[in-house]
């Protein structure tokens, strides 16, 4: 599944003034200095707006599948990637080793749609997410036989990185 963790409406600047010293033993405020500050509105996958920015260039998604074991006649091995699912036998061809199947996954993982993986020089794939860079997408293996044929980084469920981010508003 791909869930939306935030957007953003349009930026917006404000000018605000505020005094650099305290009032002197008179009571008299020196001039006030002028100062802007940048926000916008940033609405957050569980619909919340919060004032801040979106901030950093943008940057896809990876995460890595290493073929651990090419054993899979002990039960098929699913791989979850966002709304797809890849099956070891049906999806992608399990080959002589694990260097062989790893190229056959990135095969397979290059049809899907906003996905890519170059074919691999070893048993790692490196796979990218390349839209929506800051959604959470589900990155998860089921294996269901005995052997442990996929481990994947990182293993929070989710692709890592991905870019931009939300940070505070700009005061200049």
């Amino acid at each position: 599944m791909i869930t939306r963790r935030y957007g953003h409406g349009a930026a917006f600047t404000m000018l605000v003034g505020h005094n650099a010293t305290p009032a002197d033993a008179v009571g008299t405020y020196p001039p006030r200095l002028r100062t802007t500050i940048t926000s916008g509105v940033v609405v957050t996958g569980n619909g919340r707006g919060v004032n801040g920015r979106i901030a950093g260039a943008a940057a896809f998604q990876t995460g890595t599948i290493t073929v651990n074991n090419n054993t899979f006649g002990n039960g098929r091995v699913v791989l979850t990637l966002g709304n797809h699912q890849l099956i070891s036998g049906l999806d992608y061809e399990i080959g002589a080793g694990v260097n062989a199947t790893a190229t056959n996954m990135a095969a397979a993982i290059n049809r899907l749609p906003d996905y890519s993986a170059p074919a691999p020089g070893a048993a790692i794939v490196t796979v990218s997410y390349e839209s929506g860079s800051t959604d959470l997408v589900d990155f998860r293996v089921i294996h269901y036989g005995t052997v442990v044929n996929l481990l994947l980084g990182p293993t929070t469920g989710f692709l890592g990185g991905g870019g931009p981010s939300i940070t505070g508003p700009l005061i200049a």
